[in-house]
């Protein structure tokens, strides 16, 4: 009779364990996953083992669905957020949320750095987006920034040239001179 009691006893104590710290706190899915088998080592029924497992089985599933987009090469900004909020309201904490936001940064990053490749731009507007990108770590080898760069530096370049040309005396300068400056612009 002794041992069902602390049986009874160690059953109740991990349910009450699991209830808070579900409550309470963002477990590790590991930790999860622990508890989990605790209940099953146990020679009677624990109610909570059933809510863990409901938990783990979403987040096992959000990792599966993870691990696909972030291996694909063209997934929708809005894609990622909506996995981004998936994730962030599972009860489990998860490192792969971290590299889903990182990768929103990126494909956004991204697509503003394409639409000023695309269109005719300021200097300070590419200085801005390199800054953006530089401040939410985006790799500086990133193909659309190194051709944003690229331009940026061939836009100072003319900037410079016009500026030389500007304040020198405009007789000495004939009209050759200046549409070479002009069609430098482009």
């Amino acid at each position: 009779w002794a041992l069902v009691e602390e049986v009874t006893a160690t059953g109740e104590a991990l349910a009450k364990d699991i209830r808070t710290i579900l409550l309470e706190t963002v477990p590790p899915l590991a930790q999860v996953r622990a508890l989990i088998e605790q209940c099953y080592d146990l020679p009677c029924h624990v109610d909570e083992a059933a809510q863990l497992e409901a938990v783990a089985e979403k987040a096992e599933a959000w990792l599966r669905e993870a691990t696909a987009m972030l291996a694909a090469t063209e997934v929708p900004p809005r894609a990622l957020r909506q996995l981004l909020h998936a994730g962030e309201r599972l009860p489990v904490r998860l490192d792969e949320i971290a590299l889903v936001r990182d990768r929103i940064k990126v494909r956004e990053c991204e697509q503003t750095l394409a639409k000023l490749l695309s269109s005719t731009c300021t200097v300070a507007a590419m200085d801005d987006a390199m800054a953006e990108a530089a401040a939410a770590a985006i790799p500086p080898d990133l193909p659309l920034l190194v051709r944003l760069k690229a331009r940026a530096e061939r836009a100072r370049a003319w900037e410079e040239q016009a500026e030389l040309l500007l304040a020198q005396q405009p007789e000495k300068h004939g009209f050759l001179e200046a549409l070479a400056l002009t069609k430098g612009a482009k």
